[in-house]
């Protein structure tokens, strides 16, 4: 189940990075110089993927919302949930392809030397966000670097570092 977190909070990380992009008007894009033309397409490749996101995510929450009902439910049907995960995969699927298109829609707008800007803003925000990611895991393993692994692993961990049991 653990890994399984993991992968939809990196999801949502990662279906997030065009949404929480700077506008064509802030200080980053400003050393683009866009024309008016590239900043009023970049607006509406933006707002237009906003919205796109807005819906696919609101359906994916509403479904996670089902499957949380169906994991608790005492006669949950394998089939329906194997159903519901591949409508969850699926919207997924399509926040990264939302996002794809958009990039390359960017592209399209962008001369060669402004691209290579793009790539390079991509390439730190992306940075940005595995640094946090890496804190918040960081952040979860407690003091020590011990993981959260429950009273399972909290008795795992003792019995790895208690002495050996001495022979009567």
């Amino acid at each position: 189940m653990k890994p399984l977190m993991l992968a939809v909070v990196f999801m949502l990380l990662s279906a997030g990075s065009l949404y929480a992009q700077p506008r064509p008007d802030a200080g980053a894009w400003k050393k683009m110089n866009l024309s008016e033309e590239q900043k009023t397409a970049l607006k509406d490749i933006r707002t237009e993927t906003q919205k796109k996101m807005i819906d696919i995510r609101a359906t994916l929450q509403k479904k996670r919302i089902d499957m949380k009902d169906m994991m608790q439910d005492e006669s949950a049907d394998r089939a329906a949930f194997e159903k519901l995960s591949r409508e969850i995969a699926d919207l997924q699927v399509q926040q990264k392809l939302a996002l794809f298109d958009a990039d390359q829609k960017v592209m399209k707008q962008l001369d060669p030397e402004q691209q290579k800007q793009w790539k390079e803003m991509k390439g730190k925000r992306m940075e940005m966000r595995m640094k946090d990611a890496r804190g918040k895991r960081e952040h979860m393993r407690g003091p020590e670097g011990r993981s959260s692994r429950g009273r399972r692993g909290m008795m795992q961990e003792r019995t790895e570092d208690a002495p050996p049991p001495e022979d009567d």
